[in-house]
């Protein structure tokens, strides 16, 4: 880990488009050795319990290898077979599948959060219709955009007499203000070596990992990509309703320059193909003009989020999690808050936004997750939602049905194994809730015989 985040700092610091002459390659290096001790400290936390909880000894297999692989091969062949057979039931959740396939090789992958359910067509369908939404949000964004940098208005800022002009061509700005004088006490070139979009990649990498190794992942996806296709649905349309002059020195620099002469020339349809090459390509493509709102704050946001509704023992009680101190998913949402943090402090410190901007999408951001989730919740617990349009109000029930959220329960369910009441996990799913404190070794020997 160390020499591969080495390798890509070298790479980094030695790109010709640098956004400044920081060299991360220390961080780098730094980040690489805390992840090293951060593995080996999970390795020894996961040896100790195994220590301590020694699993029953398996029956060994004493058949030469040459037998186990064929009877393995053969193994594998009925299944196919038999998935084949019945694929589109399967598919549909309907029929005797279950019986025939999917109830004999989901125990294991159900441990990890999956379970036929979220194969049915009702649930992809969901989870690719978000997906699709997400995508189209992202194009038409990203079209909005291209076309701000062409209406970018090239201001000048004169004094209160009309008369003589200031020397800049960006909005007054408490926010920038405050990182004048940060500049000031630490130096310029310190202050703007702050490169926002290398905390943001953290903060995405993060995410993204955290996402994929949940329980829940499924379901952290498709309102993730309901909430965010929503968000930039409505920056495609306050970027291109109101041009407010860019505050970054990229951008201003753009008029009288050859890095400018695309203003001149029509907008349509270059803009289309230069929309879907920010899409594809976002570092080959210099944005200007799309201030209100931040579109990096806003992605920034929504990990933070993830991890705040997620990253808790309500949310994610598995055997590891409860094996681990119960500081370790408080400090993961620690660390992850305190990058999200830098990367929007980032945002103001380089001009690349106002501090308006900022401030409207951390709001936005809040109020979409937090309005989303309720909602969600309303449908699970038959409660109306009026709140919304009456057209709105049948498409999110469809997207967020009480049956679509209970598989994802039910999934989440099998990966906690036996609750920390020590409740049965087939009572647990079933809906009996009903245990005996003093019954723990006879439910875990149930267990095991339910996993034989």
């Amino acid at each position: 880990v160390v020499r591969w985040l080495w390798l890509a700092a070298v790479v980094h610091a030695a790109r010709d488009d640098a956004v400044s002459e920081w060299d991360p390659t220390g961080l780098f290096l730094l980040l690489g050795i805390g992840l090293t001790i951060v593995a080996a400290i999970v390795a020894w936390l996961i040896t100790w319990w195994y220590k301590l909880h020694p699993q029953p000894d398996k029956p060994k297999d004493t058949r030469p290898a040459r037998i186990r692989l064929n009877s393995t091969i053969r193994h594998t062949g009925e299944k196919w077979a038999e998935f084949k057979k019945h694929w589109w039931e399967i598919f549909s959740n309907s029929g005797e599948a279950r019986t025939l396939f999917l109830d004999s090789v989901s125990l294991r992958v159900s441990r990890i959060g999956f379970t036929y359910k979220l194969l049915s067509k009702e649930y992809l369908s969901r989870l690719g219709l978000m997906m699709l939404f997400f995508s189209f949000s992202t194009y038409i964004n990203c079209v909005c955009a291209v076309l701000a940098g062409w209406r970018t208005p090239n201001i000048r800022v004169m004094d209160i007499t009309g008369t003589k002009e200031l020397g800049t061509r960006i909005l007054p700005d408490l926010g920038h203000d405050f990182f004048y004088v940060l500049e000031g006490w630490f130096g310029k070139d310190n202050v703007q070596s702050l490169d926002p979009d290398f905390f943001i990649t953290i903060a995405v990498q993060l995410w993204l990992f955290f996402t994929v190794a949940h329980p829940k992942r499924l379901q952290i996806f498709r309102r993730f990509f309901a909430v965010y296709g929503y968000i930039l649905m409505h920056r495609a349309v306050c970027v291109i309703i109101t041009s407010l002059p860019d505050s970054h020195p990229r951008c201003t620099a753009q008029f009288g320059s050859e890095k400018g002469a695309y203003k001149t020339t029509p907008m349509f349809p270059k803009a289309f193909s230069r929309g879907l090459k920010l899409m594809m390509h976002p570092s080959q493509v210099v944005t200007c003009g799309d201030m209100i709102f931040s579109g990096h704050t806003t992605m920034t946001m929504l990990t933070l989020l993830t991890f705040y509704q997620y990253a808790n023992l309500e949310e994610c009680n598995t055997p590891l999690t409860r094996m681990l101190p119960k500081w370790t998913l408080p400090l993961f949402r620690f660390v992850q808050y305190t990058i999200g943090s830098i990367a929007i402090f980032a945002i103001i410190g380089t001009r690349l936004h106002y501090t308006l901007d900022v401030i409207i999408a951390v709001y936005i951001s809040l109020h979409a997750w937090s309005s989303y989730h309720a909602l969600a919740l309303a449908v699970r617990q038959n409660e109306s939602i009026t709140a919304l349009p009456k057209f709105l109000q049948n498409f999110f029930i469809w997207l967020e049905h009480e049956e679509i959220q209970n598989a994802d329960h039910e999934a989440y369910m099998h990966t906690t194994r036996l609750s920390t009441l020590g409740l049965n996990l087939g009572d647990v799913i079933g809906g009996n809730t009903h245990s005996d404190s003093d019954s723990d070794d006879s439910t875990q020997e149930d267990h095991h015989a339910k996993e034989d």
